[in-house]
This record gives structure tokens, sequence and C-alpha cells, in this order.
């Protein structure tokens, strides 16, 4: 019941609900991802080394071994700061949440080659189009802010 009214309302969840938690999710996938990779890079970049065996393509592979593990220290961060990017960029509204995605989409990709975990990659770059299909009025951050309001008022 409202109070300026008197009268009963009824509030029901967004059908778009499913798809800010998805959006949520995925950026917090890659906040989860740049932290992991910052943690790595001062603490046990040989870890790395270890994903080599696994990588599906011999020329991925080389380029793995040859540019990317020689210049961990350079590249470990610039990677945490694009998926950094790529996590405000979803989470945000309208075309910069669609570049995110597209963003996103090509990351996946990128990295799919590395090892067993590609189906994964494979799922979440499709993902990221499915969602970039979708207008984005408002962030994330708005999104819940204004969900919280309405069950508070409540």
């Amino acid at each position: 019941m409202t109070a300026a009214t008197g009268t009963a309302t009824t509030r029901t969840a967004s059908p778009r609900a499913p798809v800010d938690v998805v959006r949520l999710l995925l950026g917090l996938t890659y906040v989860g991802g740049a932290l992991v990779h910052l943690v790595f890079w001062a603490t046990n970049r040989a870890i790395y080394d270890q994903i080599t065996p696994y990588i599906l393509f011999d020329w991925y592979r080389d380029l793995w071994t040859g540019v990317v593990l020689p210049n961990q220290g350079v590249l470990l961060p610039v990677l945490a700061l694009a998926e950094g990017m790529i996590a405000v960029a979803v989470l945000s509204r309208g075309r910069r949440a669609r570049t995110g995605l597209v963003a996103g989409a090509v990351f996946n990709v990128c990295v799919a080659p590395l090892g067993f975990w590609w189906p994964t990659n494979a799922i979440l770059a499709a993902v990221h189009v499915v969602l970039f299909r979708v207008e984005f009025p408002e962030s994330v951050v708005e999104r819940f802010a204004r969900t919280v309001a309405v069950v508070s008022d409540r």
C-alpha cells in the first residue's frame, strides 16, 4: 500500500533482471580474473608455464612460449587492466556496455586456445554476443540500486 494514495501496489520482478544478473556475473568474473593475474604477477609468474602443454594449436603455443611467457612482467598488468576495463564497460550502460560485450567476446575467443577450458570460453563468448543484442539504458549499479530502493520502500 502506498502512503500517498492509500492503494495497494503489486511489484513484480523485472523481465530484465536475469540479463542484469548475467551482466553482473560477467563483470565480477573479469574483476576476479584481473585480480588473479595481478596476484600471480606479484607472487608466482611461473604458474603460466604450466598452461603450455594444454594449448590447442602449435602456432598458438609458439606465440605463448615465444612472446607471452618471456614478457609476463609487462603483459600480466596489461591483461589485468584490460580485464578491469571490460568489467567496467560490461557493467555500464548504453554504447559502453555493448562495447564491453564485444571486447569480452573477442577476449574469450582469443584465450580459448589456451587449454582444456575452451568450451567455457566459447560459451562465455556466445553469452556476450547474445547480450550485445540487448539495450542497456542503465548500468548494473543503477539497476540494482533502484531495485534496493524499491524493496526498501515496501
